[in-house]
Order: C-alpha cells, then structure tokens, then sequence
C-alpha cells in the first residue's frame, strides 16, 4: 500500500513493523518515557504535536516533510490544502509588490 492509502498511525505502524522495531524502541529513540505513547499513536487514540513529527519521520526512517503533509492533510485538511495547493495564486496587491507569489510561500511566511 502507498502512504495516500494509509492513514498517519497506520503508515507509523507499518513502518515501524518493516524495520522491525518495537514501540518501546521508538519510544527510546524519541526520548519519550513511555511506550504507551507510540502504542496510542499508532492506534489512533492519540496524535502527537506537530513538532515532533520530524522527530518520528527520523526515528522511523521517512522522509520529514512528506510525514507532516501526511498528518496534516489527515488533521488540518483546509490548512495542509491551502499550504500545499499546486500554484494556487493568490491577488497581488500594489502594497506587496510581488511577494506571496502563491499560498504555500504565503502560509510559509505566516508561520515562520
């Protein structure tokens, strides 16, 4: 199966059992004390903060920014579409001259 078809914990799930690794390994990768954590996230139950999605793409060998587009499609549709949408150009108003090309550089300058 292809991530698209997956769902973020069971992507997380899948990978961590190709590797053949336990969630009391990963836990220990992440620094986090308790398994249970990996168990819940990979259940579903529980999502962890958006900045320790690089953390878990790291641990698990995945590529950072396509893991957080896979969390956040799945948790923030309306955001991740408006952050990665193809191009969508947004009006130019004389005030910007130029800047904000598309929405993705946009919601890029509005977070950082």
């Amino acid at each position: 199966m292809t991530e698209e078809c997956l769902a973020f914990s069971d992507y997380v799930r899948e990978r961590r059992l190709e590797l053949g690794l336990s969630p009391k390994e990963v836990s220990l990768t992440l620094g986090l004390k308790r398994e249970e954590t990996i168990s819940l996230m990979e259940t579903g139950a529980r999502k962890p903060p958006l900045d320790r999605i690089p953390d878990v793409a790291d641990a698990l060998g995945l590529d950072r920014t396509e893991l957080c587009r896979m969390f956040l499609k799945e948790t923030a549709p309306k955001f991740s579409q408006a952050l990665f949408a193809q191009k969508a150009s947004i009006p130019l108003d004389s005030a910007n001259s130029g800047a904000w090309q598309d929405s993705s550089e946009m919601m890029f300058g509005v977070i950082m």
